[in-house]
Order: C-alpha cells, then structure tokens, then sequence
C-alpha cells in the first residue's frame, strides 16, 4: 500500500492503558438519547456505532449516560437494562478492533426539570437558576453531593463490567461537574465549595471502583465564554483545572470542548459560518496544562487535510471527527485507502444532527439518510435490480435517488432541464451558505463514477421517457412558487412579487424591499441576506410570533444578529393583507393594528406547489412512477435528501 499522505493521524497513540491504531475519535454525541431509556431497543443506535467502527474510527466515545436519578433527560435507573446495552456495543466496537469508552454525565441545574421522566428536581451546588433560565435548583446537601459521587463510580463500574474499555467525565457544556469548579455556579462555604473536591472525589471514587487499567478521560472546556466579573473562569483559569486534574495522577486523556452552558452548543458545534479548526488556538493553549496527557482537539475539523495539519503542528494529540463521521461513516477508511476526495463531506449544516438532538430527537444528517438506518439501507441496497430508471430532475432527492438505485445495479438515466446539477440547494448556496453546495457536488461526483447517464438541459415529457425505455420513472421535479393565491383580490399590483428563488438573483440596489414568510425556515432569510448585500432596504413581515420560528437552534442566534447589524426591519405577528399604491400592507394578528411598508419589490416565501404534471401521462404509459423531494411535498433539503434516497432504496 502507498504510503499515506497523513502519517500522523494514521499513527498509533496510547491513553492509559488503551492502544489506539489511529487518532481519529469520534466524541459522545447524543445520536440517540431513546436507546438508553429503559426497555427502548438500542439497536439503531447500536448498528450506528458499529458502522463508524467499521469505518475504521480510532476510538469512540459513547453518548452521555446520565448517573443518577436526579439527572437530566436520562437518568439511569435500570443497571440490567443499561448492561446488556452496553455490554452489546462494547462487542460490535471490539469486533472491528476499536476502543470504546463511555461518557458520564450528571447534566445539574441545565434543561428543565420536565425534560426528566421522574420529574425531578433539577440539583445544584448553591441553588441557583438554570443555564437556560427557567426554574430554581435546588440546593445539593453534602449527603446529597456523595450520593452523585457514589453515582459516577457505579456508572464506570456497570461501564467497565459490561466490557466497555474506560469512561469520560464530562465536565463541559455548564452541567454538573462543570458548574462545580465554576464561580457562578458554585458559592459553597462547606468543604464542597473547594472547586477541584466534586471532580476530584468522582475521580478518586472511579479508580477505587475500576482500578488503574480502564481509561479515564476528562471533557473540558478550553473556554467557558464567560466573563470574569460572570463567574466564568476563562481559559486560563480552566488551564489551572486541567493542571489540577493532571497532578492527581489518575486521568488518562483530556477532551476539548467549548463553553459553559447548553446555549454554547450554537458556538463549540459550530454550523457553516464559522471557520473551520476555529477553537484549534484555544486547544493548543490548553495542551500545555496537560502535563503530557493526550489532549483530543475539537472544532469543525472535518477533512483529514486539517486534522493531519492539527497533528502535526502540535495543535492536539488525538482530533475529534465526530460530525464527519456522521456524514461519512467511511471517512477513515477512505483517507486511509487514498480516496480522500470520495469523503462525503460534512458541509456545517447541524440540521440533522446537533438541532435535532438538542430538541431530544434522535439524528440524522443532512445529506446522509443512512444514519441510524445502517442496518436498513444495508439490506434494501444489497437487493440488486435489473432495467432502467429514469430520474427527472437534478435536485437533492433526484440525486440521491440516482446514486441508490444505480448502487442497486440499475440502469439509470438522469434528466435535468436547467444546464447544472443541484437544484434549489445550488440557488440557496450563497455567502456562508454555498458550503452547502458540496452536499450536491459530491452526489454529482458519485452518480458519474457509478455511471449514471446524466443528461442536461432536457424537458422530459412522455415521448422522451418512451425512448430512454425506463420501466421506472422517478419524479423529483421540484416545487414552484405560486405567487397568485396570495397577490387575488388584495392588490392593485403596484409592487412587483416574486418568489424566493427568482428573487435571489433580482437587481435590487437602492430599492426597498418587503419579504412576506409564512414558513419560518430560512427561505426567506437567505434571500434576505443576498437582497440586502446587493443595496436594497430590507423588512421581513411574518405571522408567526418570532424570526426564524422553524430554523434550527444552532442557526438563530447568528440569524438575529445579522438582521440587526444590516438594519432589516423585523415585523412579527404581522399578516399579509394586500398591496395599494406601491405599499405592502400588514395587520398584526393580536392588535388588529394596520401597517404600511412602501416597497419596489415584494419577495413571498409562501408554501411551494409540487410539480407533478407529468404523473398522469407517465402511469398512462404503463410506467411506474414514484415522487420524492418537493414534487411528494416541498419541505426542506434534508428532506429531499431521505426521500430521494428511500425511492432509489425501492426500485
């Protein structure tokens, strides 16, 4: 084999007493927080990690496993249960020769007390208000601290009886062990307000549980983003943490976060706008505190170029590649084999995995729908078939249909009017955005080594589907903007409508404009941004009582703020109800009070209507005719994405 480009990422590396074979990790996520619930199948979850084992990850670190009962969305209450669970991923990991490790958490006075199927009270170190602001915690006794210590080593010992290979304290994100050493969490004046006792003591209590051979590892942050005169300790006073824990002689491994509270996620798991290896300084500045223990690097590290880059200059020891292994659960082995350019790569978008798991959904990805459907996709991918599908359209459902049902052995003509591949993704992809383009070009790059025949700028009608011969037709033709219902009998059409895609391209310098969104995503936002930046004088009106009211957590907060810093006017609980005299006209849904927005241009971000005019005659035919993307139901790219793939699945 030719020696690899990346020599040290592909190099062995110790924590403990674990042999990793390579410094590829990928961190706890909380992929699928059901599978730890008590009675609940893990095997999607399961299947999942085995793939990136598979894969060749050099570690994996499993989803948190909350200790005790009085912690957050899953306390671990049935050892049984959670044994046999673990005791099953520790197989499938061992299987392909990797080390797995799982991660204890006590999540502390974060998320609200309801998230906990106990109800339970959220518990503190000094009664204080929740990261997220919604109720008081109750203060922990001191007998109340042992029982969470007492907690954490019979975590680690169920962990290491069920065969798993060492555990990680996670003291990050604001939760309990972080809230601990932490000003503004902790004021104690007991023996307890020493902010190194709590972390200390659950160390002490782990090796006397498990002994010195299992690993132990620490997630820290390198940067708690509070300020001082906060509470916060910043990195230097987390770099005394992590030199406090080093001394002690009983941690393995330190694993860099970001932040001291949930809300930091929008930062530390950064989503396309920001650069990638962005928090790769504030890891190399904590390094030096770990008094030569491996430190894993963390943020947006998603190509082996960067990784191997990190490695190299002394950045880490080990890399984080948690996001891009979900995007490519071959991600190592296709560095490893050379084949770096076949990585589909991880594009930031965070709406399939970090949105959805804060929302306590289980993940998924943007672009790849096989995630926590391995096992699925497997089976329904090696049932080959015979004849010719014709897929029209070249968005992201057509795409991905294209790519699954020549991966089944079919012949497969794709057809697509306009002359490029993408769709509205490719439309959408401006500014920061256009990273998500990738998802697209790398689907083009797959469907032409899989030798599909790909065929641009062709209307497809019956005729043409008659000569390529398909006995399968799939319909991923898209959505259109239909502007009628909204403008019919409230306008005097004195303010040129356009939809949301034709509006991307419109010459607006020096115009005033008036976008309408009636769907809350980031249609209208997008558009925003690109109008504004080419000079025009933006208002966003909307009926729903917030900006953004269905775009991802980890969007929002940077959506805002570029709303604010490029001076749109913001109108929510604001209706739509005509145009007059060159005027956009709103009448708030809780008032009644009337408002008139002058405008040159109105841009409507309104539910799309399927284009599936060629249905009918294709089935007269006799073909068989499936619908995927926005032509089955306009939503969102992810979407297409799965669809067009459970389409292609099915042919």
């Amino acid at each position: 084999m030719a020696e690899t480009p990346y020599p040290t990422l592909f190099s062995p590396v110790k924590l403990g007493s674990l042999n990793l074979s390579n410094r590829v990790v990928s961190t706890s996520h909380s992929a699928d927080v059901a599978a730890f619930r008590p009675g609940v199948s893990a095997q999607p979850f399961i299947d999942y990690t085995e793939r990136r084992a598979r894969g060749g990850a050099g570690l994996i670190i499993l989803q948190a496993l909350q200790v005790h009962r009085s912690a957050g969305k899953n306390p671990a209450i049935d050892r049984r249960d959670m044994h046999d669970k673990l005791s099953a991923l520790a197989e499938v990991c061992h299987r392909h020769g990797t080390p797995v490790i799982q991660q204890l958490l006590h999540s502390g006075a974060a998320y609200p007390s309801d998230t906990n199927p106990l109800l339970h009270a959220l518990w503190s170190f000094s009664g204080t208000l929740s990261s997220s602001g919604e109720e008081v915690a109750h203060e922990m006794s001191a007998d109340e601290i042992e029982q969470v210590v007492a907690a954490f080593a019979d975590a680690a010992e169920l962990a290491v009886e069920a065969g798993l290979d060492g555990v990680e304290l996670n003291a990050t994100h604001g939760y309990l062990i972080q809230q601990s050493f932490t000003p503004a969490y902790n004021r104690r004046t007991d023996e307890w307000g020493d902010p190194m006792q709590f972390v200390t003591a659950i160390i002490q209590a782990i090796r006397e549980r498990v002994g010195r051979g299992p690993a132990l590892g620490v997630r820290i942050s390198a940067d708690d983003f509070l300020a001082p005169e906060d509470g916060g300790l910043g990195p230097k006073g987390l770099q005394e943490v992590v030199r406090s824990l080093s001394g002690t002689g009983l941690v393995d491994y330190f694993n860099q976060s970001e932040g001291s509270r949930a809300s930091h996620y929008a930062r530390s798991i950064a989503d396309y706008r920001h650069p990638h290896g962005e928090f790769l300084p504030l890891a190399r500045e904590l390094r030096t505190a770990c008094e030569g223990l491996p430190l894993i690097g963390t943020g947006r590290i998603t190509t082996p170029e960067l990784a191997e880059t990190a490695l190299a200059a002394g950045d880490c020891d080990l890399v984080a590649l948690t996001r891009a292994q979900i995007a490519d659960a071959d991600f190592v082995a296709k560095a490893r084999s050379g084949e770096s350019d076949r990585i589909r790569p991880c594009v930031g978008a965070n709406q399939g995995c970090i949105d959805r798991s804060i929302a306590g959904m289980a993940i998924t990805c943007f672009h790849n729908p096989d995630v926590l459907r391995e096992h699925e996709v497997e089976q329904a991918l090696a049932e080959q078939g015979q004849g010719t599908v014709l897929v029209v359209g070249g968005g992201p459902a057509g795409l991905k249909a294209a790519e699954f049902a020549a991966r089944k052995g079919r012949r497969v003509v794709l057809a697509e009017r306009s002359d490029e591949l993408g769709g509205l993704l490719r439309v959408a992809g401006y500014g920061a955005k256009r990273e998500l383009v990738g998802a697209v070009d790398w689907l083009a790059r797959e469907i032409e080594r899989l030798e599909v025949d790909i065929r641009l700028g062709v209307e497809v009608d019956e005729d043409f589907a008659a000569q390529v011969g398909a006995d399968v037709v799939v319909l991923a033709t898209g959505a259109r903007c239909d502007t009628e219902p909204l403008l019919v009998g409230s306008t005097d059409r004195s303010v040129r409508c356009l939809g949301v895609a034709d509006a991307m391209g419109a010459d607006v310098a020096g115009q005033q404009v008036v976008i309408y969104d009636r769907l809350g995503n980031d249609e209208a936002y997008t558009v925003a941004e690109r109008l504004t930046d080419n000079g025009a004088v933006v208002t966003v009106m909307t009926p729903l009582a917030t900006i953004g009211a269905n775009i991802g957590f980890t969007h929002l907060e940077g959506l805002r703020r570029r709303l604010h810093g490029s001076g749109t006017r913001q109108l929510t609980d604001m209706e739509f109800t005509g145009v007059r005299n060159g005027e956009v006209l709103g009448r708030h849904t809780m008032s009644g009070q009337t408002t008139a927005v002058p405008a040159d241009l109105l841009v409507a971000a309104v539910p799309r209507v399927p284009n599936v005019e060629l249905t009918k005659g294709l089935r007269a035919q006799g073909a068989r005719v499936l619908i995927a993307g926005d032509a089955y139901a306009p939503r969102s790219a992810m979407h297409a994405f799965r669809e067009g793939a459970d389409v292609g699945a099915s042919v």
